[in-house]
């Protein structure tokens, strides 16, 4: 389980990138809901 939430977090961090750092804080969540299926797809549990 551990290793999703890593796999998660560097998603979002990946995601993060292109955006500046003062860009809305909601982007982060919104990214949540919306990948952490899918990286759960992909890097499995």
């Amino acid at each position: 389980m551990k290793k999703y939430i890593f796999n998660v977090l560097r998603l979002l961090m990946a995601l993060a990138l292109p955006f500046p750092a003062n860009s809305e804080q909601e982007l982060s969540f919104v990214s949540v809901e919306n990948f952490a299926p899918y990286a759960w797809l992909k890097y499995g549990t």
